[in-house]
């Protein structure tokens, strides 16, 4: 059997790499002329996509071009922590997700396709399909096999040929542009001399302030803690919470008199924890100056417990793992990688937008850093920026109806755009399935009908989950605040019973080479 295969990102090489390991002669063809340069930002892989390039044996080679992401936290616009997850994977996996620059992943999988014995052919851009199946292309090229695979993107052309009724993409209400920024910008990654964590030992172990005697509040009672600044070293407990003076406003006034909202954030000069929310009080004794809200309450270190663990190993990764991070702010969502050795940073500002944003020259980060004035980290993140990626706009599909017919087939973005982290795993799990199920048939026409009949109820889903996701991402004011709410409920309760049917999934058992 010979394939042709339309498209060398993702979902092409991967289907040329399966195919080929059922014995099919492949050719695969690329529009531009290196498919494997440096072309889009970064990509993040799921566990279940990793167990796809696992049964086509590239896992390794793919997992040594990223850096293995341990956990997710998602941000509110003020900085506060709304939940910290097990990234692409439930919590007892022991694979990691992988997040990479695109071009690197294309690359890697390209060169295992032609060292598998795909043919690659670049340049050269699909323009009709006959039906018969005949590729033609702008060159004036034709191609003619026993199956023709579209995974030629969004814009398909295998797509319009299949079915001229097929839906056309259109602007989604989103824009991207991503960059990198130096390490240090993005918060505490190194070790520091106390961190075990409040969430780690207990609020009970915090040391008695001002009483010298290295009690801490869960030996001697939160009662007993003194009322500072009135010289009487009567405690709390004599006195009641309400009469503790308000510290560092020199008025006198107690807590009782002013209300809990006015007590001063500590380190942070005449801001009250009314003005920022409890949050912003730093972290003690890290020195970064960094605040409980931005790195997480439960990574905050117990003042006067010695440790020596990192802040990023009590919420679940270790040293040598990054953190995906997702602000949701007031014009879209803020990303940012942070890597396990304190390297760069790798961001992705994902703007609501009525319109797309046209070209701004050297304008760009002066304008993110006014759509993102009202979140610090974001905005410190971009100020920094020492690279810039082109932009792109994100657009979606309608449901394509027609998948196949005899000897042509969609795979990844030409038959199902999906978001929500999504995209390349999806594509990888198409193209293992494809090959799986064409080895699997008698006859190709067989084959493509088993392939759809295992992928569509499960793609279904997760389209259903990215619209979900980029309708929260795109909430006004009121709408966002209620999401960040049912968001933190969510993940703390109901996240692995709603994701693990995403990550458990086995393309197929491998593929015989």
């Amino acid at each position: 059997m010979h394939a042709i295969v339309i498209g060398g990102g993702v979902a092409g090489t991967v289907s040329a790499i399966a195919l080929r390991r059922q014995g099919a002669e492949v050719t695969l063809f690329e529009a531009h002329p290196d498919p494997g340069g440096e072309v889009g930002s970064f990509v993040s892989l799921a566990v279940n996509g990793l167990r796809g390039l696992a049964a086509i044996d590239c896992l390794e080679r793919v997992q040594s071009r990223g850096m293995p992401i341990a956990r997710m936290r998602m941000w509110s616009a003020k900085g506060q922590l709304i939940a910290d997850v097990p990234r692409g994977r439930r919590t007892t996996d022991p694979m990691r997700s992988i997040t990479l620059m695109r071009g690197h992943l294309v690359a890697e999988l390209r060169a295992a396709a032609e060292e598998a014995g795909v043919r690659l052919v670049t340049g050269e851009r699909l323009v009709a399909v006959d039906p018969d199946g005949t590729a033609r292309f702008a060159s004036g090229l034709t191609a003619t096999g026993d199956l023709l695979v579209g995974a030629d993107g969004i814009r398909s052309v295998v797509r319009g040929a299949l079915d001229p009724d097929a839906p056309t993409p259109r602007y989604a209400g989103v824009w991207v542009i991503s960059g990198r920024s130096p390490g240090a910008v993005a918060g505490p990654s190194a070790r520091d001399s106390s961190p075990r964590s409040v969430g780690e030992v207990g609020a009970s172990v915090v040391p008695v302030p001002g009483d010298g005697s290295g009690r801490s509040v869960g030996e001697v009672g939160a009662s007993v803690v003194p009322v500072g600044g009135d010289g009487s070293g009567r405690s709390v407990g004599e006195v009641g919470a309400s009469v503790v003076p308000v510290g560092g406003d020199g008025s006198g006034r107690s807590v009782g008199e002013v209300g809990a909202s006015v007590v001063p954030v500590p380190g942070v000069a005449g801001r009250s924890v009314g003005d920022f929310g409890v949050p912003v009080v730093p972290v003690a004794g890290d020195g970064s100056g960094w605040s409980v809200g931005e790195v997480g309450a439960s990574a905050a270190p117990v003042p006067g417990v010695a440790s020596r663990r990192a802040v990023d190993e009590v919420s679940g990764a270790s040293p040598g793992e990054g953190t995906f991070n997702m602000t949701v702010g007031a014009h879209g969502a803020f990303v940012h990688v942070v890597p396990p050795s304190g390297g760069e940073v790798w961001w992705q500002a994902q703007v609501n937008s009525p319109n797309p944003p046209g070209e701004r020259g050297g304008e760009w980060l002066l304008w993110l850093d006014g759509l993102f004035a009202a979140e610090p980290v974001p905005r410190r993140i971009i100020a920094a920026t020492t690279q810039l990626h082109r932009h792109s706009v994100n657009q979606v599909l309608d449901l394509v109806r027609v998948w196949h017919d005899a000897r042509i087939v969609l795979v990844g973005d030409a038959a199902h755009p999906v978001g929500a982290g999504q995209g390349a795993s999806m594509a990888i799990e198409d193209g293992v399935v494809l090959g799986a199920m064409i080895g699997a048939a008698g006859t190709v026409h067989d084959g493509l009908a088993r392939y759809e009949a295992a992928r569509r109820e499960r793609v279904t889903r997760v389209l259903r989950a990215a619209d979900d996701n980029r309708e929260a991402k795109q909430a006004g004011p009121v709408r966002r605040r209620l999401t960040e709410i049912g968001m933190s409920l969510f993940f703390e309760r109901f996240y692995e019973r709603a994701t693990g049917w995403l990550y458990d999934y086995e393309p197929v058992p491998t593929l015989k080479s």
